[in-house]
Formats: C-alpha cells, sequence, structure tokens
C-alpha cells in the first residue's frame, strides 16, 4: 500500500515562483483576448496535476467567470509547459491556481488542495 502524500512536498511558494515565471505568457493570453473583448475581466482557475516527475499533467480550466474559450485554450497551453522541480512524494499533487484578470493588474491566488 502505498504511503500517504507528504503535504509539504510541493510549497505554495514553489507554486508561486513557478506561475510568476509563465506569468507574461498568462498576461499575453489575456491581452490578446482583451484587444478583441475591452470589457474583459475576471477570474480564472486552473487546475493540474503536479506528479513525482515534476512535469505538469491534466491542465484543465476548473473555473472561469469569463466566457472565452480562445483565453482559455491560450491559458492552458501555457500553464501546460510547467515543470517544477522532482518531487520527493512518491504521489501526485492536485493543484488550484486561480489568476484574477483585468486591465492593468492581474492578481495570481494559489491553493493546494
Amino acid at each position: 500500500m502505498p504511503a500517504p502524500p507528504d503535504e509539504d512536498c510541493v510549497e505554495t511558494e514553489e507554486v508561486q515562483r513557478t506561475l510568476a515565471a509563465r506569468r507574461h505568457g498568462i498576461l499575453a493570453c489575456y491581452a490578446d483576448a482583451v484587444a478583441l473583448d475591452p470589457m474583459l475581466r475576471g477570474t480564472v482557475t486552473l487546475a493540474f496535476v503536479i506528479p513525482p516527475s515534476g512535469k505538469v499533467e491534466r491542465v484543465d480550466i476548473a473555473q472561469s467567470d469569463l466566457e472565452n474559450e480562445a483565453l482559455h485554450a491560450c491559458i492552458t497551453k501555457v500553464a501546460s509547459g510547467m515543470e517544477f522541480a522532482q518531487e520527493t512524494c512518491s504521489l501526485p499533487r492536485d493543484i488550484e491556481y486561480s489568476v484574477r484578470l483585468k486591465r492593468g493588474s492581474s492578481e495570481f491566488v494559489s491553493s493546494i488542495d
């Protein structure tokens, strides 16, 4: 029987650092969408899995109040390329990460489930 996951094997700070490195790509997705819809603003929550290998798997839009499939596809593509340090835990970790998007600023908020 596998050992229970180590709750600290993926630190919130590491998730934030890794997504911060992808921030430019996410904001570029938003800029393209805003060019077509200047009033577009809201929150997109990504859900993804960090397996022991550290390469992100199964990136999905868990929730969004933005009805823009092109934006969702672009953000998903950007997030799919993320890699974390190889994990020391034996089981995958499920992550949810919200991005609040509005013209002039964006806020990135994470939670580890």
